[in-house]
């Protein structure tokens, strides 16, 4: 008001922009994580995609809720607030709602300290300030923010793997290890000490497809009998490559389109 009357400005209506009659209503962090949740899941509904992958955003999105305030209002999450979610995640353990059930965020990191658990990955990490970044983009497109402070922020620490680090192929003394470990032999038809649970058929075929035919294992349980198919010369394979396939059938690359000849 001040700065006005000395700039002699008297067009105004308002000094204080929170007195602005145009402003857009405050919206809080909790309501605009209801919107993206509703968008995306819709988003999933669509696309058929599995409830695994809608579970761990929920997870993420709760998370968020806990770290930055369900009551905050979407003024006041700046580069600061950004932050001290970075420098959460940076200390928060892994697996903190199996160890730590009952403790809130403060507690549960300083619990992990004291029992020196490990902590999120930093793939981890860029996966939830991923998340973070696309509820603040939602809330930029709806024009309840004027800029998304999350943009391509990163976590504190970085990898020290090389992508081809991350995931060794096994060695052939762990795969003889594996099948003929007591677990696996316990799987298979006639078994002495057979395991007895329903799901016993697919943990014995599932690793042996794998082994014999190099296919994913997410790839191996979405076929059907009539992905199994012969060619003119008699080679029986998994056919990963049918235009026909069902919506729900999905690939990790597009080059994971492929026929895979069955072992004999």
């Amino acid at each position: 008001r001040t700065i006005d009357r000395l700039d002699d400005r008297y067009d105004r209506r308002y000094h204080d922009a929170l007195f602005d009659p145009n402003r857009a209503p405050s919206v809080t962090f909790g309501e605009l994580v209801k919107v993206f949740w509703a968008e995306r899941s819709e988003e999933y509904r669509q696309n058929e995609v599995s409830e695994k992958r809608a579970d761990k955003v929920k997870a993420e999105l709760d998370f968020l809720l806990e770290a930055v305030g369900e009551d905050a209002h979407l003024a006041t999450i700046n580069d600061d607030a950004v932050q001290k979610v970075k420098s959460i995640l940076s200390r928060l353990p892994a697996n903190r709602k199996k160890h730590y059930p009952n403790l809130n965020l403060d507690g549960a990191i300083e619990k992990a300290e004291k029992d020196n658990r490990s902590l999120l990955s930093p793939d981890t990490q860029a996966q939830y300030l991923r998340t973070l970044s696309a509820v603040l983009a939602v809330g930029l497109r709806k024009g309840l923010m004027h800029h998304n402070p999350a943009a391509d922020v990163k976590p504190i620490k970085k990898s020290k793997l090389l992508a081809s680090e991350k995931r060794l192929p096994w060695t052939n003394e762990q795969i003889v290890g594996f099948f003929t470990g007591k677990f696996y032999q316990s799987c298979r038809s006639g078994a002495l000490i057979p395991y007895t649970k329903a799901d016993r058929g697919w943990r014995f075929w599932v690793p042996l497809i794998m082994l014999l035919s190099g296919a994913r294992p997410n790839e191996i349980c979405q076929l059907r009998c009539t992905d199994v198919k012969k060619t003119p010369a008699g080679t029986w394979y998994l056919d990963l490559l049918d235009k026909n396939q069902n919506e729900t059938q999905s690939f990790k690359t597009g080059t994971s389109r492929r026929r895979v000849p069955l072992h004999p």
